[in-house]
């Protein structure tokens, strides 16, 4: 992910994917291996493949209903956090 060589895209945030398109998430992951680059998940649930895949993830903060992952650490989920409305209200 990135515009162009000189000034690549540092920030990734998803709202409402399900990240199940492998034709994306190859993508993402390739960028994830940059030490500057962050994926900002938010949606409802996640299918645990998918959690399994992403939460672990040092530079990736995941936000849904049941549980949530801060840069690689578990937690409780947030009732309404991961809706866009809700987050840019709190931002």
């Amino acid at each position: 992910l990135g515009l162009n060589a000189n000034n690549p895209v540092n920030r990734l945030a998803c709202f409402g994917y399900g990240l199940t398109d492998e034709h994306v998430n190859t993508v993402i992951e390739a960028a994830l291996a940059r030490t500057d680059f962050t994926l900002l998940i938010f949606t409802k649930a996640l299918s645990d493949t998918a959690w399994n895949r992403w939460s672990v993830k040092t530079n990736t903060v995941v936000v849904t209903e049941a549980r949530c992952s801060l840069k690689g650490t578990i937690g409780p989920g947030h009732a309404d956090l991961w809706r866009f409305e809700k987050l840019c209200k709190e931002v």
